[in-house]
């Protein structure tokens, strides 16, 4: 049977406490305000002080996402609609049924619906708005980065898309608490190639003009959301 309090408990224990300062060591005061001024003066604000529509032109990451939700699918009838409609429609059809096979009541629906009031489903027809962008809280412990997971760390992201990793191993949690995600060893568990359409690294080009101070300080900021 359905129970909230239970399901709450079980993901405290999955999922231990761990304060950043223990991943992340002592922050620098001065670093943290250097940072905070380069955040705003670069306009990273502009798109990620809320959820915001970013164009593909504008930001340049991978365009396969964006394409396929668009692609139309045959829903029968003689009747298309694009993958992104028809995936949102399973979606919400699974969660009713999961709602009802445990009996949860409309007030804890509504405690589990609340992340995305004013959302959904404005993400439905995606290929003109672009991807949406969204605050960066909790931004350290996000890795790898990018809509399709294609820079391992803060620190590549802020390099030219041509100096990022090629590739690199994901499937660890050995954390890089100075470039701010993963570590990037010469063996692991499944390699992820930015060439392979879908996986490019390319875009959002924000910082990468910055000197190697000015990035240290920003990601020490960015740390602190």
């Amino acid at each position: 049977p359905y129970d909230l309090l239970k399901m709450e408990e079980t993901a405290r224990l999955l999922v231990p406490p761990k304060w950043p300062e223990e991943l992340l060591g002592k922050l620098d005061a001065a670093k943290i305000s250097r940072g905070a001024e380069i955040f705003r003066t670069e306009g990273c604000a502009e798109c990620h002080a809320r959820e915001h529509w970013v164009q593909l032109e504008k930001i340049g990451t991978d365009p396969a996402r964006l394409v396929n939700y668009a692609v139309p699918l045959d829903v029968g009838g003689g009747r298309t609609e694009s993958y992104a409609t028809n995936l949102f429609k399973s979606a919400v059809a699974i969660k009713k049924r999961a709602f009802s096979d445990n009996s949860v009541p409309p007030a804890d629906q509504e405690k589990i619906e609340a992340w995305h009031y004013g959302v959904a489903p404005a993400w439905i027809e995606t290929r003109d708005k672009g991807y949406l962008s969204r605050p960066l809280r909790g931004l350290w412990a996000t890795a790898p980065y990018l809509h399709n997971n294609s820079v391992p760390t803060l620190w590549d992201l802020f390099q030219p898309p041509a100096q990022r990793p090629k590739k690199f191993f994901v499937g660890h949690r050995d954390f890089d608490p100075q470039k701010v995600g993963f570590t990037q060893p010469a063996q692991g568990i499944w390699e992820f190639d930015t060439s392979i359409p879908g996986n490019l690294n390319t875009g959002h080009n924000y910082g990468t003009a910055l000197t190697d101070d000015q990035k240290r300080d920003l990601i020490e900021f960015l740390k602190t959301l």
